[in-house]
């Protein structure tokens, strides 16, 4: 077989080395990931015990190396957010959570902490869009619902509140989504 370029039997030798690196290291790959995820397993679980403890610091170390090894976890995320709240740091909490939520865009329960914890600061802008895409994938959450009437009550529209809460007990009663 012939090839009309150097270019050519390069790449094809490329494929091949790698066709052959990953039959042999892909199952090792495999396993180093199962690892990793127990590990972080257990590290989120200490990571909870010592928050129940009260030793947040001890917390935030077990969530940070979970984040070291996994970037995109989203209960590490969502338990430092919880662990600020605790500690009335609100701003260390939105931060988190915002990191979390762009990590993790399909995390409905960080969207819907840090939408809580943005319409105590008053931002309800942001709070009912993070709950709107909530309910654009579970139309009928009541998590998302009960924030979407916190942002009716901040803007001061008590009618609309319980008519979005009202809505969704209705679904729920008929037995729609949860």
């Amino acid at each position: 077989m012939s090839y009309p370029t150097s270019w050519g039997r390069w790449s094809l030798q490329m494929v091949a080395a790698m066709l052959l690196w990953l039959t042999i290291a892909g199952p090792a790959l495999a396993a180093d990931r199962r690892t990793i995820r127990s590990e972080n397993r257990v590290l989120l679980a200490e990571a909870r015990a010592f928050f129940a403890a009260g030793e947040n610091d001890s917390a935030l170390a077990r969530l940070d190396a979970v984040l070291v090894t996994d970037p995109a976890n989203p209960d590490a995320y969502y338990f430092k957010g919880l662990i600020y709240l605790s500690v009335a740091d609100t701003s260390a909490a939105t931060e988190s959570l915002g990191v979390g939520v762009e990590k993790a865009p399909l995390s409905r329960r960080l969207k819907l902490l840090l939408a809580r914890v943005q319409v105590e600061a008053g931002e309800v802008d942001g709070a009912e869009q993070l709950a709107q895409e909530v309910v654009a994938l579970r139309p009928f959450d009541p998590d998302a619902a009960y924030v979407l009437g916190l942002v009716a009550l901040a803007r001061s529209d008590t009618l609309a509140a319980l008519a979005i809460w009202e809505n969704v007990l209705v679904e729920k009663q008929k037995g729609g989504q949860q």
